[in-house]
């Protein structure tokens, strides 16, 4: 069953002067129980992609689709329903949690706004959520400044699954942790998502986590989905060169980076939303542009199962 369903979604912000085109034309799916990675620079629509999933922007144009429900006009009863089925773990656990309220209370907070259960079934399962993410009950009177960043960011977890979303997003969750951290909340994440079956978007710029963290990826550059692949496939072999020169910017010590010609090769800064070049938007930097790419627009092409590419290169 596919959980969220994107359907060639364009966004565009400011309707005068320089419009900035967030998003442009992508389509991207997600099936139960499955975890989606993406990745890609500051500024190539991550975060725009996620709050249209999350019902806070409506988009320019396209479809959005959740649980076979179209969901694109944000009126209320989309809002609540969205809101129903997909939470949020953001990036920052310290800012994300009320410092005025006990872990107790930003727990519980989530089946208050959607009024379920009894003041006694809340706090079972609360409870509950406590032993899932690996946090004693001890703690359920603590306030967000007494905990450790990786327990406010299991606190954020426990909060996002109280409701039982079908859906869960993930902004960098592990961004502001330490190494050792990082690795037990991702070991958490992996658990939960194999124990409660529920599918997993997650967000970051760290090639490593996403590695470890998702089945499938899914690469931005400047509003785009320019590849996505299954995880093991896209790593062995990425066929785009925007691909090929992320990995090769990831340091390797001791060994020799198997694209680190393409990364030599890489010209430019990212060029600004509000003027995308013509053709392929990634054609400035490219190594391998051609006449093509500077004027023609490359489609998405499938060069492996389930391995799709929007590059001329692969047409």
């Amino acid at each position: 069953m596919t959980v969220l369903d994107l359907r060639d979604v364009t966004q565009v912000f400011g309707g005068r002067g320089q419009p900035v085109r967030a998003l442009n034309n992508v389509s991207l799916g997600v099936s139960e129980a499955e975890r989606v990675g993406i990745v890609g620079e500051s500024g190539s629509g991550k975060t725009t992609l996620a709050r249209i999933a999350l019902g806070l922007t409506k988009p320019t144009s396209g479809r959005v689709t959740l649980l076979d429900r179209d969901v694109t006009e944000l009126r209320s009863d989309h809002q609540r329903y969205i809101h129903r089925h997909v939470q949020m773990v953001f990036q920052d656990p310290l800012s994300s949690l009320n410092p005025r309220k006990s872990v107790r209370q930003i727990i519980a907070l989530p089946l208050e706004a959607q009024r379920i259960g009894s003041p006694q079934d809340r706090e079972r399962r609360v409870v509950e959520l406590m032993d899932s993410v690996g946090l004693p009950s001890r703690m359920l009177d603590s306030w967000p400044s007494q905990l450790s960043g990786g327990q406010r960011q299991r606190v954020g977890i426990a909060r996002a699954l109280a409701i039982s979303p079908k859906l869960l997003f993930l902004d960098e969750p592990t961004a502001s942790l330490d190494v050792s951290v990082q690795a037990r909340i991702l070991e958490l994440l992996v658990g939960l998502q194999a124990k409660l079956r529920i599918a997993q978007v997650m967000i970051s710029h760290n090639l490593g986590v996403i590695r470890h963290a998702a089945d499938r990826v899914a690469v931005m550059y400047l509003g785009q989905i320019v590849e996505q692949a299954p995880t093991a496939r896209l790593y062995a072999a990425p066929a785009h060169p925007y691909t090929q020169a992320l990995f090769a910017a990831v340091p390797a010590v001791g060994a020799r980076k198997r694209h680190g010609a393409a990364l030599a090769r890489v010209r430019g800064e990212v060029a600004s939303a509000t003027n995308i070049p013509s053709g392929c938007p990634f054609h400035p930097r490219c190594p391998q542009a051609t006449e093509r790419c500077r004027g023609e627009v490359p489609v998405v092409s499938t060069v492996a199962s389930g391995h799709q590419v929007r590059c001329h290169l692969h047409a």
